[in-house]
């Protein structure tokens, strides 16, 4: 890695995504650091890391992700993490409709995959690091009303199975991370009808995870001893 190497976060709003962002710049990169409306969590890793902190306003959608490319195609990119993600409404099975499934797809797996075949096509000269963000709920299906959100994650991690095996050879490697019940505000936005504490007991380890165990792991993959891991989905849920 050189002092002009960046890598590309979305979702920096989140404390996830401030989490990961916060421990690659400490690891030497730079950061694009996305975010749709709430710019605090970035508007601190700015002030925090002055000068070495890019950010990048944009909505998930097919204009927002042009938008992304265009703000970042002069950078050296070597590092992609797939972070953003929504569950845009609790909603049981049999009262979903086209529009919460469009609404989540477009977040949780086409806009990860229209940034990263750009990216991977990027990294083919000097490698690259692809990572995406999944869930567990990728494993299970999403609980009673988040069947949509578990779906999206699952075409995430198939995603991570085909540039890993196509990247391999340009020294793209590519991995998906699934968190567990984590200790964000996530749920307190997209799921607040969740039983927390009741999810919490479900976990062998009794607790939630948190965002900076997540970030380590990402920190592991884009450093030198990640070098020989590619297309894995690799869990952090405490067991679960």
């Amino acid at each position: 890695m050189t002092a002009d190497h960046y890598a590309l976060v979305t979702g920096c709003n989140s404390m996830l995504g401030l989490a990961i962002a916060q421990r690659l710049v400490e690891d030497g990169f730079n950061i694009a650091a996305h975010y749709h409306k709430n710019h605090e969590r970035v508007d601190e890793l700015s002030a925090r890391f002055s000068g070495r902190v890019l950010p990048v306003q944009a909505e998930l959608d097919e204009r927002g992700v042009a938008s992304i490319l265009e703000c970042t195609k002069t950078l050296n990119l070597r590092v992609l993490v797939n972070n953003a993600a929504t569950i845009v409404a609790e909603t049981p099975a049999d009262k979903l409709n086209w529009e919460i499934l469009s609404k989540t797809f477009a977040v949780n797996a086409i806009a990860p995959a229209m940034l990263a075949l750009p990216c991977f096509e990027r990294m083919k000269t000097g490698g690259g690091k692809i990572i995406n963000i999944s869930s567990i709920a990728a494993r299970y299906g999403g609980g009673e009303t988040t069947l949509h959100y578990g779906m999206s994650k699952a075409a995430l991690d198939a995603l991570t199975s085909n540039l890993a095996r196509r990247g391999a050879q340009y020294g793209i490697l590519v991995n998906s991370i699934r968190p567990g019940v984590m200790d964000t505000d996530f749920h307190t936005r997209n799921t607040p009808g969740k039983n927390m504490e009741k999810r919490m007991a479900m976990v062998p380890l009794k607790r939630l995870g948190r965002p900076d165990e997540v970030a380590a792991m990402v920190g592991h993959l884009v450093s030198k001893n990640g070098d020989f891991i590619t297309g894995e989905i690799i869990t952090i849920a405490g067991g679960d």
